[in-house]
């Protein structure tokens, strides 16, 4: 299955906002264009997608279809909306996968930490797949949800760091990667980068009703690792 990649929308993207998001220039957006939506439905209409306050969906940057999707969020005053701005702006974006049909389900967010650090996990949250491109400078758990913090020199644009923050989750039987984007000329700092995550996966988890997600359970160690190390599940998402 093909899966929408960061790099495919969010340059392209960036072309139109970068002057706008980083505060670096005027908008683009006039009084006669329509507000940008706060809130977004995907896969089929299954899963609700909107941010953290001061946060829209832009329209001209986000992709879906039954099976997947790619949401791109930015400030609501540089998509021409109002509202607060945030604290700390960034460019947010979601990606949706559904899981395997056969059960596959996102292992236990501990897993994912020691995943993320290994030579095959680095290769598959990198943009180039080359393990060497990106460094995980942080990794944490909040409940069923991991989170880090990476830096990806092959990510970087004139407009973005190559620092970022992800976190994986699973929402009704899809897995969710949530992306927080720092501005090159804006940038932002650990926590700031954290706390706009996590409220960006809240709301998700929250607009969607999930409590708990469905985890692989082993009492072995070294053979959940081995499920964890199966590329399958990242590679619907993150290629």
């Amino acid at each position: 299955m093909y899966t929408p990649t960061f790099n495919q929308f969010v340059k392209p993207a960036l072309l139109v906002l970068t002057l706008a998001l980083s505060g670096c220039g005027g908008s683009k957006f006039y009084a006669s264009d329509p507000p940008a939506p706060a809130v977004t439905r995907v896969a089929g209409g299954q899963l609700q997608i909107a941010g953290p306050q001061g946060y829209c969906i832009d329209k001209s940057a986000t992709r879906d279809n039954v099976r997947q999707a790619f949401v791109v969020l930015a400030r609501c005053d540089a998509l021409g909306g109002g509202g607060q701005r945030p604290a700390s702006p960034a460019l947010l974006t979601v990606a949706v996968s559904g899981l395997d049909p056969d059960g596959e389900s996102l292992p236990p967010a501990p897993m994912m930490a020691a995943f993320a650090e290994s030579s095959q996990g680095r290769a598959m949250f990198s943009a180039d797949g080359d393990p060497a491109s990106i460094e995980i400078l942080d990794t944490r758990v909040s409940g069923d949800v991991f989170l880090m913090r990476a830096r990806d020199r092959k990510a970087q644009t004139e407009a973005l760091s190559p620092e970022h923050w992800r976190a994986l989750f699973g929402v009704k039987g899809h897995l969710v990667s949530a992306r927080v984007n720092a501005f090159s000329k804006r940038p932002i700092s650990t926590d700031a980068g954290f706390e706009t995550l996590n409220a960006l996966a809240s709301r998700i988890k929250a607009d969607n009703a999930v409590s708990k997600m469905e985890t692989i359970s082993s009492d072995d160690g070294a053979t959940a690792a081995v499920k964890v190390s199966r590329p399958g599940i990242f590679a619907r998402i993150f290629r």
